[in-house]
């Protein structure tokens, strides 16, 4: 629809670009990090505490995107050469770590933070170490990987080092909530309360990503019907692609002239709208829901349970390529309710009228993640809250800081 926002070209003929998507992806990161640094503040957990956690949270989730993504669309390629799990797509996360860490320092010592000498952060002071953190590992991770796989390609062609994919939502959320999970019992934060805090930033992480997902063409639906009363809500030429708006459900297609997704020049089922409504909108429940909760692991729990729910019912209408955990045959006349599911096979079976289907990865780990999500809501229904003391933030300002 928008893949990539701003493009120019060198003199020498090679093209540059800010890409949709991965402005998005940034822009995620931040929603998140910084809805997780006001409400720690509010429950008793002290900012400086955090950073390592924001750090782990980025590196875990791209990781576990890379490698969900790399297990589920080309196990194949990966179990021939298990390197291509970190090379493949696009990046190399070693790279990702020093990018991160070294944006850390450098900002580090141009806010002279000196923790070890001032005995905490300033709270705001944290905000561009969190941004800077996601770009940092980004590029870096991408840099890294341009340098030692691709050096040629890059250097024809520049706009290269940022266009590569590979990712897999799930994998970044399973991989990101890991690693703060495991990094709250090592900073003796209480687990449930700061899982609680980060369960509605991850759906504001997951609502704003998506709308590269919409820029960059890719996580598309299937073919929808349509009719010819349909009304185009974007100019034309405006974008590489078209909004429309029908009588018939969804009501809502997309379709796209160009970007990297495989299905152009028809109207599309608009799985990415539907991705950031249920985002989002979650987002806002849970945030609405936070002062209401009746025990520490409520709104993790109920995340788990209500996320995988729409992600179940929206992969039913996909139709990129993606991997499929189960598969089986179904009467071509119920098929046809189910597009997504049906592009397992996509040809008619030796059995007639009967269509291969299947449950796709993420449709299957989203019920194991539904069975989980009620497993914590039982056991922890008696916990309660515990007690929450809000964090002071140190009486200064940014005068002293010298640029």
């Amino acid at each position: 629809m928008w893949p990539t926002l701003y493009q120019f070209s060198t003199e020498g003929g090679a093209n540059l670009g800010l890409h949709t998507y991965g402005l998005m992806v940034l822009l995620g990161f931040s929603g998140a990090f910084l809805l997780v640094h006001y409400r720690a503040q509010q429950v008793g957990f002290h900012p400086d505490r955090l950073v390592i956690v924001y750090i782990a949270t980025a590196v875990g989730g791209i990781v576990g995107a890379r490698m969900l993504y790399a297990v589920a669309v080309e196990p194949a390629r990966v179990l021939a050469n298990p390197l291509a799990l970190f090379s493949s797509g696009g990046f190399a996360y070693y790279g990702g770590v020093l990018g991160g860490g070294l944006a850390i320092f450098l900002l580090t010592l141009w806010l002279r933070l000196k923790p070890w000498k001032q005995g905490g952060f300033h709270p705001d002071r944290l905000v561009i170490v969190y941004i800077a953190t996601a770009v940092g590992g980004i590029v870096g991770a991408r840099m890294l990987y341009a340098v030692a796989v691709e050096p040629a390609r890059v250097l024809a062609n520049p706009l290269a080092l940022f266009s590569s994919g590979g990712f897999a939502y799930y994998g970044g959320v399973l991989g990101g909530g890991l690693a703060i999970f495991l990094l709250s019992l090592w900073l003796r934060l209480n687990p449930w309360k700061f899982v609680d805090i980060v369960a509605a930033a991850l759906m504001i992480g997951l609502g704003v990503g998506r709308l590269g997902c919409f820029f960059a063409g890719c996580c598309h639906g299937a073919p929808a019907p349509t009719t010819p009363d349909a009304i185009p809500l974007l100019p034309k030429g405006m974008l590489q692609g078209q909004i429309w708006l029908d009588s018939v459900f969804p009501f809502i297609t997309l379709e796209f002239h160009g970007g990297v997704g495989r299905l152009l020049h028809q109207h599309l089922y608009p799985t990415q709208l539907w991705s950031v409504a249920a985002g989002l909108g979650l987002a806002a429940f849970l945030s609405l829901l936070w002062r209401w909760r009746r025990f520490d692991g409520q709104l993790v729990g109920l995340v788990l349970v209500l996320e995988p729910i729409f992600r179940i019912l929206i992969e039913t209408f996909r139709a990129d390529h993606r991997g499929y955990a189960f598969t089986w045959f179904m009467p071509a006349k119920y098929a046809q309710y189910l597009p997504g599911m049906a592009n397992a096979g996509g040809s008619l079976s030796n059995q007639a009228e009967a269509v291969q289907v299947g449950l796709t990865t993420s449709q299957t780990i989203g019920m194991v993640m539904m069975v989980v999500g009620i497993f914590i809501l039982i056991v922890r229904r008696k916990a309660g809250v515990a007690e929450e003391i809000p964090v002071r933030a140190i009486d200064d300002d940014f005068d002293d800081v010298e640029i």
